[in-house]
């Protein structure tokens, strides 16, 4: 059978991966949390990637369906596959080497060889051992999902944020829990983190620098 033509990415990871494959031409739909590159903010969106509405993506006919294992509901995962759609799930995990096994799944799928991009993005990982060993001290990070309203969303441990500040020479502020949840202002008062990380549609969402270091549970 001939590569994928008509690809469904379903969550960040999977879009972005497709894209750095060099297959961004494939890619028919994708969901809502996929806003990188740039490009592929045009593209038909099929819903949030734990929200997935079938019926949206079963009439895109794809010959690829690539989830993360992170998109849900699970009744919604078996009625696509029930349909008879291709359906690829990838593991979603952090860390370089959760990252080069899902470029490896991801080009599987696409039926494309993904060994060059995954070393490509390890020796890139190994360039910052130099740097990072050279501080003097890692800075303790807090990552701020959203704070538009409401108690603030921050990342604990076991995320892709938690990763990220890790693999740049941090130390994630809050620990405790896995996940994301909501910051009250009693625990952001004890966490007292160098610095605050958020995306930038996140930031504008929450009313700007101003309005975020002014909230009570960040201030």
């Amino acid at each position: 059978p001939a590569p994928p033509r008509r690809v469904v990415a379903i969550g960040p990871a999977m879009t972005e991966t497709v894209c750095a494959l060099g297959q961004q031409g494939t890619l028919v739909a994708v969901d809502s949390s996929s806003l990188f590159p740039p490009a592929i903010t045009a593209l038909p969106k099929v819903g949030y990637l734990r929200a997935l509405p079938t019926e949206g993506i079963i009439g895109l006919h794809p010959d690829l369906l690539l989830l993360s294992d992170q998109a849900g509901p699970a009744q919604a995962v078996e009625v696509l596959r029930a349909s008879g759609l291709p359906v690829v799930t990838v593991a979603d995990g952090a860390g370089l080497a959760a990252t080069t096994a899902k470029i490896r799944a991801a080009a599987a799928a696409l039926e494309r060889d993904g060994a060059p991009l995954a070393a490509a993005v390890a020796a890139d990982w190994a360039l910052l051992d130099a740097p990072l060993s050279a501080l003097p001290r890692k800075p303790r990070v807090m990552f701020v999902l959203s704070a538009g309203q409401g108690a603030p969303l921050v990342s604990g441990e076991a995320t892709h944020a938690a990763s990220l500040i890790e693999a740049a020479g941090g130390v994630n502020a809050v620990r405790g829990f896995r996940g994301y949840r909501p910051l009250s202002a009693e625990m952001g008062a004890s966490l007292a983190p160098d610095i605050l990380l958020m995306m930038p549609h996140a930031l504008g969402e929450a009313g700007g620098r101003a309005a975020v270091l002014g909230h009570p549970a960040l201030a």
